[in-house]
This record gives C-alpha cells, sequence and structure tokens, in this order.
C-alpha cells in the first residue's frame, strides 16, 4: 500500500511538472538541482547537529565546538531549562540559499544564514550563536516586548564570562551598558518602548554591574540563575505591562535587595515609593488567595497605585454581568460611577489606507469631528453613529465597545466622548483595545499601543473572571476644567475589533463629579497668523558652502550651486535595535547637522528647503529636536520618498517609532522658478504642518517635542537629492 502511495505521488508530481509554465519549471529545477544539496553535510557534538556545507563544517575546529558545547550548560544552567530534556540535539542549519546576513533561534533549531560553500573558517564560540541559543532556552514570561533580544544578549555575555571569553565579556558589557543609557535613560521614551537588544540587555546587566559596586568588583550571577526559576513559578502571571512591571519589582527586590526597586523608579517605571511594600503584600495575597486587605476600601489610600483593588473592583463588574445580565441599568450605573468607563460614544470608520500603516495614517476626523460629514474612502462610506443593537457598534452592559464593520481588517475605526469635570485635575486614562490604539485628549495626542495579543491580558485569579476591560495601558494626562474632548483610534488588524477606556484619578480612585456625553464638540480654535523672522539662508553658489555644516556621516559637496551628498555606502546608522529577515534597514548614505549656535534657541520655526525636481520626486529626511550625532534616528526625524507613477510618501517618526504616515499624495509640476520643488516643515508648539509644492502632507499633526534638543539635520540617500536652498525661519 505504501509502495503504491509513493508510486502515485511521483505520478502526479510528474504531471505537475509537465503541465507547469516554462519559466516556474525552470525555477523549480534550479531549487530542487541547486548544488548545495550536493554538498550538504552533518556532524555532531555533544549537545549539537551541525548541518551545512561540508567544507564549512570541516572548518569548525575541535575546540570551537566543545566551547559552545560548554555554552549549552552555561546557558541552560542560567535560565533553569533545557529545550530538549529528552536528550536529543539541537539543529543548527548553516543555509546558503538563505540571504541573511544573521540568524534566528528557537525550540530546537538555530538557523544562520549565508552561509559559504567555499568557506575554510567557522566560529561557533561567538555572540551570535550564543545569542540564538539563548532563543532555544529562553521562556521567561510576562515580559515587555523589548526584553526578549535583550535576554539573549544576557545568555551571550554569561556564555562568554565563564567560557573564559572574558574581552569579549566585558565588550558585551560596556556595549549594554552604554546602549542602555544612550538608546533609553536619555531619551525620553516611555517603560515598555525600551529597545531590543543592547538597551534591554543593560536594563539587565545593570543590576549585575550594580551588585558588583557592592560586593568589592566580584561580579555574581547568582541571583539572574535564581531570578529566573523563581519567576517562572510566581503566583500570578499578569502580562499586562503595567502589572508585569510589579511582579518584576516584586522579584528584583527578592533577589538582589530591596535597591533594586529604587532603579525601576530611576528608570521612569510607573512605580511610587508605596509600591515598595504593595508589590510584596500583592505577591503575598496571591499566595495565599486572600485578598481582603486589598478588597478594602482603605487599600486604594495605602497603596495608591496598586492595580489590585481595581482589579478586584473589576471582578465584581463581571461578577455583576454573569449574574444579573437582565439589569443593563445597574451594570452600566456601577460601571461608570464605581470604575470610571466611559459610555458615552460617537463613532467613525472603518477607514481604508492608502499606502501607509492605518495606525499611523492621519483620517480626517483627526482634524475634525462634524457629525453631518460622511467620508467616501476606497468604496466605505464613514459616517458618525451612535452605537446600537442593531447598528455596526455595539456598546456591551459594562462599556466595551463592539465594532461589527464588515471588512474592517487592516483598517482605522475611531471613537469620541466628552469628559466635563469642575477644575484642572491630573488622571489616568486607562484603556484595552482590540488591536492597536491611540489617545488623543484635546487634539493632543497623549498616546500610542501597539498589539499585545489581548494587550498584555492572561487569566489571572487575583483579578476575577477575564473581561474586555479598561487595564492593558494607562496614560496620564490633565483634563481642564469643563468639557474635554475625547478621541480613540483603532486599527484593527484582523478579525473582531473594539476598545473601552475608563478615567480614574491618578490613585486610581473616581474622579469627582465626572460627566461625559456624545455630542458634538465645539468649534475648535483657529492658529493665529505667524510673523516669521529670518534666522538663516543657505545658498551654494561657491564649493566652500558645504563646509558650513557638521557632517558626522558621508560626504557633502557643491555641483553646479547644488548641495549634494555624494557618499552611496549607507553608513547612518538607522534602526539600529531591528534585525529580522525580509526587512531592509534602507540607511541614509550622508548625514549632516546645520551648526549647534544657529539652532541652540530654536522652538517655533519654519524650514524651507529648495529642491532640484527635474530628476523626480527626491528622497530626503529632515530630523529636528536632534542630538547632533551619527544617528539618523536620534530625535523627530521626516522622512519623503517616492511612491510611483507621481505620488509621494511621508514618515514622522519620534526615534525610530513610526508616529504619523500619510497616504500616497500626487504631486503636480514643480511649483518654484527653474524647476524646484518647495519642501517646507513647520513646527508650531507641538504642531507640525509639511508640504510639498502645493500638496500637504502633513496638516498641523500634534507631536511632542524632545526636551533639550534643538539640533537640525538633513539626510540623503546618495546624489538623487540636490539642494538649491535652504531656509530657516523663526518665531
Amino acid at each position: 500500500m505504501r509502495r503504491m502511495a509513493y508510486a502515485r505521488l511521483k505520478e502526479v508530481e510528474k504531471t505537475m511538472l509537465e503541465t507547469m509554465p516554462a519559466e516556474e519549471k525552470a525555477m523549480v529545477d534550479r531549487a530542487v538541482n541547486h548544488p548545495c544539496w550536493k554538498r550538504t553535510r552533518v556532524r555532531t557534538t555533544q549537545n549539537f547537529i551541525l548541518i551545512g556545507p561540508e567544507r564549512l563544517l570541516e572548518g569548525i575546529s575541535d575546540a570551537s565546538a566543545l566551547r559552545f558545547d560548554l555554552a549549552y550548560i552555561l546557558i541552560t544552567d542560567l535560565f533553569g531549562r533545557r529545550p530538549n530534556p529528552e536528550g536529543d540535539r539541537v539543529t543548527v542549519y548553516f543555509k546558503e540559499l538563505w540571504n541573511f546576513s544573521g540568524g534566528t533561534g528557537g525550540g530546537k533549531t538555530i538557523n544562520i544564514g549565508n552561509a559559504k560553500h567555499n568557506q575554510k573558517k567557522q566560529r561557533l564560540d561567538t555572540g551570535l550563536f550564543y545569542h540564538e541559543f539563548t532563543h532555544c532556552v529562553d521562556d521567561t514570561t510576562p515580559i515587555l516586548r523589548g526584553w526578549r533580544e535583550g535576554l539573549a544578549d544576557v545568555g551571550a555575555a554569561y556564555a562568554f564570562f565563564f567560557a573564559g571569553q572574558k574581552s569579549q565579556a566585558q565588550q558585551r558589557f560596556k556595549s549594554y551598558r552604554l546602549a542602555f543609557k544612550a538608546d533609553y535613560l536619555d531619551r525620553d521614551l516611555e517603560y515598555w518602548r525600551i529597545p531590543n537588544y543592547a538597551p534591554s540587555a543593560g536594563f539587565f546587566t545593570h543590576f549585575v554591574e550594580t551588585a558588583a559596586k557592592k560586593n568589592q568588583g566580584r561580579i555574581d550571577w547568582q541571583p539572574w540563575r535564581h531570578f529566573f526559576r523563581a519567576y517562572r513559578q510566581m503566583p500570578f502571571r499578569d502580562g499586562r505591562d503595567p502589572g508585569l512591571v510589579r511582579i518584576v519589582a516584586a522579584q528584583l527586590m527578592s533577589d538582589f535587595g530591596d535597591w533594586a526597586f529604587d532603579e525601576l523608579l530611576r528608570f521612569r517605571f510607573p512605580l511610587k515609593a508605596s509600591d515598595k511594600a504593595a508589590v510584596k503584600k500583592e505577591v503575598e495575597a496571591c499566595r495565599s488567595g486572600n485578598y481582603d486587605d486589598m478588597a478594602d476600601p482603605t487599600a486604594s489610600e495605602e497603596f495608591p497605585n496598586s492595580p489590585l483593588p481595581r482589579d478586584l473592583l473589576f471582578r465584581d463588574l463581571m461578577d455583576m454581568v454573569n449574574r444579573v445580565s437582565d439589569n443593563e441599568e445597574e451594570i452600566r450605573t456601577f460601571a461608570g460611577e464605581e470604575c470610571g468607563i466611559i459610555m458615552d460614544w460617537k463613532v467613525i470608520g472603518p477607514f481604508p489606507p492608502s499606502g501607509a500603516d492605518p495606525h499611523a495614517q492621519v483620517f480626517p476626523p483627526e482634524w475634525e469631528q462634524d457629525f453631518r460629514k460622511k467620508y467616501r474612502l476606497g468604496g466605505n462610506v464613514c459616517r458618525w453613529v451612535t452605537p446600537s443593537p442593531q447598528g455596526n457598534v455595539h456598546l456591551k452592559s459594562w462599556g466595551w465597545l463592539d465594532f461589527k464593520y464588515n471588512y474592517m481588517e487592516n483598517k482605522a475605526i475611531y471613537a469620541l466622548s466628552h469628559v466635563s469635570v469642575g477644575k484642572d485635575t491630573p488622571v489616568l486614562f486607562h484603556l484595552r483595545a482590540d488591536d492597536d490604539v491611540s489617545l488623543f485628549v484635546n487634539d493632543e495626542l497623549l498616546g500610542k499601543y501597539a498589539n499585545r495579543g489581548y494587550n498584555g491580558a492572561t487569566r489571572s485569579s487575583w483579578r476575577g473572571p477575564f473581561g474586555k476591560l479598561p487595564d492593558a495601558i494607562a496614560f496620564a494626562g490633565v483634563l481642564r476644567k469643563g468639557r474635554n474632548k475625547v478621541l480613540v483610534k483603532v486599527r484593527n488588524r484582523a478579525g473582531a475589533s473594539g476598545l473601552i477606556a475608563a478615567i480614574t484619578l491618578r490613585d486610581h480612585t473616581p474622579v469627582p463629579l465626572l460627566m461625559t456625553d456624545n455630542l458634538p464638540p465645539g468649534p475648535r480654535k483657529k492658529q493665529p497668523a505667524i510673523k516669521w523672522k529670518k534666522a538663516i539662508k543657505f545658498r551654494f553658489s561657491s564649493r566652500g558652502a558645504a563646509r558650513k555644516f557638521d557632517v558626522p556621516v558621508g560626504r557633502w559637496e557643491v555641483q553646479k550651486k547644488l548641495l549634494v551628498g555624494t557618499d552611496r555606502k549607507r553608513r547612518v546608522p538607522w534602526r539600529k535595535y531591528t534585525v529580522r529577515p525580509g526587512f531592509p534597514k534602507d540607511s541614509p548614505s550622508n548625514l549632516l547637522w546645520l551648526k549647534k549656535k544657529t539652532t541652540r534657541k530654536l522652538e517655533d520655526f519654519r524650514l524651507k528647503l529648495m529642491l532640484a525636481g527635474d530628476s523626480g520626486v527626491p528622497k530626503v529626511g529632515i530630523i529636528f529636536d536632534g542630538d547632533g550625532s551619527r544617528d539618523g534616528l536620534s530625535g523627530l526625524t521626516l522622512i519623503v520618498h517616492p511612491a510611483g507613477q507621481g505620488a509621494v510618501r511621508a514618515r514622522l517618526e519620534r526615534y525610530d517609532r513610526l508616529v504619523y504616515a500619510s497616504g500616497d499624495i500626487k504631486l503636480g509640476q514643480p511649483t518654484g522658478p527653474d524647476g524646484l520643488r518647495h519642501l517646507t516643515l513647520t513646527r508650531l508648539g507641538r504642531r507640525v504642518s509639511v508640504t510639498l509644492d502645493d500638496a500637504t502632507l502633513f496638516n498641523g499633526v500634534d507631536v511632542r517635542p524632545i526636551p533639550g534638543r534643538r539640533r537640525i539635520g538633513l539626510m540623503s540617500w546618495g546624489p538623487g537629492l540636490r539642494i538649491q536652498g535652504i531656509n530657516l525661519r523663526q518665531r
């Protein structure tokens, strides 16, 4: 029977090949008959099966293989886990046909790209192999997103440290420390945005190095060995980012001492001094299953930052939903008055993207909220609606907005409410959304939060029945006296979608006399006319004009009275901590900064570039609020690039995080004299506008400035960008 099935399979395969178009058949032939298969061999070590080109495997010395086997023992000892407890070996596959300069690891497999069949020497005792093997071992969860690659880097440093590769270990410690400071501590990033790789590795090794200073310089890894084992056995596994910080704090204090808590405060984690006692009490409550003390009305006064009293309140809410689901008015009252959940909304959508991420693309509700208007986009007619049982938007009894639109995959949906208070009030906005969420308060972007599955939710006995509750993320803000506009944007990736939002005081208690409504907003304030002062004007009539700038990367020359970045080597540091197959970084080649004295007092400004447009739409990058370094993403960065067929796209990033993106915008002929295109960037407070000739790329989008930074820089991707002049004006 098996032979007959095999024969039938071969017959089908032959038929398919015979009927396949010649071009596709040639592709199959090239893949099946590629010479790499004939030279692929297998070599084994104590803990690994190595697969790859014969010559490459022969070039691995026994000493290098032995050290990699030692790293297996060291890394599994650090994390207290083996990826292959059954005794089978971990596979390392050197792939000739995978065009990727790095590797991937997980489970029982490590893949290494760009393998060379004629390579004479290959080492296994390097950071790449230690890092990828750590991915096979590390199962630490829950964690912040950036920590996963950081933990793999920690595993590499640990292996170097104990495998006798002390210089490599010291270099790793130093690079992690510098990256943690430069790319996290010195930047105003939220705690959950700590970058991958070296910065997050620096977070972990910081505790080892600090403990060493307290212990006469002796590095002791024992606390981390205990941490990974104990964390795996924690009595609760709260994956929501605010709660995650608390269980990490509790375990760090247990293993390193109470001083570790003070370091978390310094690292901008959402903790308060009272949390030092609160997180311990939360762990004790979870271990015992007795939450009476935290459910007491005075708990919020004693532990004003603890989420547990609010979680227990949500438990009561969901019990009420399950118990008295027919009494919706009682549930709505409890949700609104006790939990601060917003129940009054107007909703519009879904908005389809045009060449951009819909989470970043700016749609009409971000600049106007006119309930009379309809928007026809991509076949959709978007109109403002009130949630109703018969419509496309349902409001659950406890406040979850359930979106029921057809074809809402990869689209944006907006929900608008108004909140009134009697005086200026510092508050917390609590949200959960399916999937990505942005929050605008009084037309200012308070925060964005990308998909975390269920936004970090996990079932946990300490917070009661699982529900779609406003507990995934909290943004701190201020409600002004009177009526405040609250606009929430949800980007649905696929499947179901919805959101829920609540407002509390900073101690998680209800806001006194808070009222909400879904009536039309008041008129938006008009920006007064600005009188710009001349700051500086550059023209490039001489070759020496290029020396008026600081040039940390690349080369700029004046050619025919045009400033041109002549380097093509793409050496501007760019998305330093993004490493994944199939993701081209597209690094710029040339970076210049206006002199520090030119912009040291700059706040509001208008920057205009006159660009030679005879070669089509140029690609250009403008950095503002930058630091003057080599990093092309060291501040706020505008990137304008061709989109094909005479269209252009623009991106506005904060460090290396996309905040806004335009869709495809058609351009006409250059409007300037001599065929010049005019690219103008205007910043007024938090408002940023960008135009290219007559086309508006961004119109007053809200971007939080970076404190203490004033540098302005320009980037090119080669000689295609030619600048005839630069005008900078300020208020």
